[in-house]
């Protein structure tokens, strides 16, 4: 055998194994995408349910965030559920700006939080939660969501519904509010499609937990008596929902109701929201996988072995690159085995797509978007390297927006 032959034959065995790799991820995804498809519209509940209306605690928490600040609180204003069955709570924690005095204008009670060491949104929502317990504000359910969100008008209604059913914990709907505003928000959209509603929506169908996407949570009673908020890392949501899970809680999934929060509208504002989320994964990555793996094998609990999955998941950007390599080299080497089987990830990568496309009835202008994803896939590769082989930065920075409408 020469030089040639032994270099090709060690070119095809790398891409059939890189491409077997590969496949692991990519039927998962093309799993939950068809359970999608047939899921019963899970977190539907009747309207009319009895006992009274559940009390309701908005919790806020809000750094320099005083441009958008007073939109989210009138948001929540404007719900169709009785004013005196919720509390507008707002944490506002180690700003430098007003947004203290503005939030206090719009109509939320603020408790301001100062403390340099501990400077984090898990931290935030522990301290703010310690303060309720001290003076005796209990509520029936308590959620959260982020100082530039909207909600939908029937956001606590649908909540209280969940509830009544049975839930503990409930995830709403996540989508972008200006996904017109740029093509990088537009292609943040589509992959809020993707993550925070496809595949909840296919994990329903198969009765496991929706996840926690850090916005729009709901929390019962019990549940935070029992757990408190004791998460802090770069991603707080996923890391109390592993701690869920290993409580044998599921989180429901609520699509009715919708929350919308706004997206960096170019690449510079975006580097380090994405950054600290990539950064995030990789400790989840090393922390809780393998514990997940061995309660699943422990206990043939399957939600265990999908919260590991989730976390162990390539960011999308990575697994299209990686396909679209896998494609190229098995074109250049002429190997059909090794091009074929490339054309099968390809294949479940577009079912993927054009499933969560689908189902998230987005504008035109947000899936033309997607024709500058070569150029963002890149860009995100960057980023992950960067994340991978930096450091974390500090998890409570403001990612910088456009300035409201």
């Amino acid at each position: 055998m020469d030089v040639v032959q032994l270099v090709v034959g060690v070119l095809h065995a790398l891409l059939i194994v890189a491409e077997l790799t590969l496949l692991v991820p990519l039927l998962y995804l093309a799993l939950l995408s068809v359970a999608a498809l047939f899921a019963s519209h899970p977190g539907r509940q009747p309207d009319d349910f009895s006992g009274s209306l559940p009390r309701f605690a908005v919790l806020i928490p809000a750094h320099d965030e005083a441009p958008v600040i007073a939109g989210a609180v009138a948001s929540v204003q404007a719900l169709d559920y009785p004013a005196d069955r919720r509390d507008i709570l707002v944490v506002a924690d180690n700003c430098t700006d007003e947004t203290a005095a503005i939030a206090r204008a719009a109509g939320a009670t603020v408790y301001a939080h100062t403390d340099a060491e501990k400077r984090a949104k898990g931290y935030a929502l522990a301290w703010l939660l310690e303060q309720l317990e001290v003076a005796g504000r209990r509520y029936d359910a308590y959620v959260v969501i982020d100082a530039d969100t909207r909600v939908s008008a029937n956001f606590l209604t649908r909540m209280a519904a969940a509830l009544a059913a049975g839930a503990q914990v409930a995830q709403a709907q996540y989508r972008v509010l200006n996904s017109d505003d740029a093509w990088t928000a537009g292609i943040r959209a589509v992959a809020f499609a993707l993550f925070n509603h496809l595949r909840p929506l296919g994990r329903s169908r198969f009765g496991w937990s929706a996840g926690l996407k850090g916005n729009g949570m709901c929390f019962s009673r019990a549940v935070i008596e029992r757990f408190g908020w004791g998460s802090y890392s770069l991603t707080e949501d996923v890391e109390y929902h592993v701690r869920l899970i290993e409580a044998g809680i599921s989180v429901v999934y609520v699509p009715d109701a919708v929350i919308a929060a706004e997206m960096p509208v170019n690449l510079a504002q975006a580097r380090s929201q994405q950054t600290r989320w990539e950064r995030g994964r990789l400790d989840l990555t090393r922390d809780y996988v393998v514990p997940l793996v061995r309660g699943f094998l422990r206990s043939g609990n399957a939600a265990r072995l999908d919260a590991a999955m989730e976390i162990l998941l390539p960011p999308l950007s990575l697994l299209i690159g990686a396909v679209c390599v896998c494609l190229a080299v098995g074109g250049l080497l002429r190997w059909w085995p090794g091009l074929a089987l490339g054309v099968v990830l390809a294949a479940l990568l577009a079912l993927h797509g054009i499933i969560g496309a689908a189902l998230a009835k987005l504008s035109v202008r947000a899936y033309l978007s997607l024709l500058r994803a070569p150029f963002f896939i890149a860009w995100k590769c960057w980023v992950y390297l960067a994340a991978l082989f930096g450091r974390g930065g500090n998890p409570w920075v403001r990612t910088q927006r456009a300035d409201p409408k």
